[in-house]
């Protein structure tokens, strides 16, 4: 499973807070929490600015200065990314994301293949992100066959399960587990990954809901999460669900984890 912190977000409030004040401190320590929590991969993302180009750099140097964990350059303006590319010298980015909407693949596509990067791409296009698994499923189909066609391999697309809130859908979760289930069996290669906090905005006692969707999601496929690895229930929610899925032989990643637990 390849996890992706989440905390460095400006859709989180305390992140925001910190791109606001440009508090370079809050940024390094929450980067190398996140590391030492296990995260493979840091997702930076400071779209909720006017100056989003300059906050995203500067982020960017701030992790770069004192950990050489990846990126996840998060942004819909395909400008801001090339800009943190032309700027630093990244090892194996992410760029998140990219859509069927003409001019976002047409942005985002010359910066994943000048990179090299992975890529996220949403199953959705100019009439929005379905509500059905099967949209959901024929849209990836199309995202992945363009990506493929220039250049870009299975092995460095991820297809975001667009996790949507159950607050305001009941069928959210059961939307993207069908698509799930689907994808994988037609995509070995194909990397899933989705939001896994996203399902339970609104809700009270939000980790259980996070916890059902993540042993769910984990069986139906999921090899990326993205969420707030700080978090040791959330971690062991994780290591739980790969031990159901059967991902974890003899139990030993789970044991361990648990291990790890009573040192704090």
């Amino acid at each position: 499973m390849l996890i992706i912190g989440e905390k460095l977000n400006s859709s989180v409030p305390s992140a925001q807070k910190a791109f606001q004040e440009m508090d370079a401190d809050y940024i390094k320590n929450m980067a190398l929490r996140q590391t030492d929590c296990g995260a493979d991969y840091l997702d930076l993302n400071a779209g909720m600015f006017a100056d989003e180009t300059e906050k995203l750099i500067w982020a960017a140097e701030q992790v770069q200065s004192v950990c050489k964990t990846p990126l996840v350059l998060d942004s819909v303006n395909p400008a801001a990314i090339a800009a943190v590319l032309k700027r630093l010298e990244l090892e194996r980015p992410i760029i998140n994301s990219i859509t069927l909407e003409p001019a976002r693949f047409e942005g985002m596509l010359p910066l994943v293949q000048q990179a090299g990067a992975g890529v996220i791409a949403l199953p959705m296009d100019e009439n929005g992100i379905p509500k059905d698994a099967e949209r959901r499923v024929e849209n990836a189909r199309r995202v992945i066959a363009r990506l493929e066609e220039n250049g870009v391999g299975q092995d460095r697309i991820y297809i975001d399960l667009i996790v949507e809130a159950l607050s305001t859908d009941s069928g959210a979760a059961v939307h993207s587990l069908k698509a799930a289930a689907q994808l994988r069996a037609e995509y070995p290669d194909v990397h899933l990954v989705g939001g896994m906090s996203n399902v339970s905005f609104g809700l009270p006692k939000r980790r259980y809901v996070n916890a059902a969707f993540l042993a769910a999601a984990v069986c139906a496929g999921l090899d990326a999460a993205i969420m707030d690895v700080t978090s040791t229930e959330a971690k062991m929610a994780l290591l739980a669900a790969e031990l159901v899925g059967g991902r974890d032989e003899f139990c030993m990643e789970y044991l361990s984890g648990y291990r790890e637990t009573q040192k704090d």
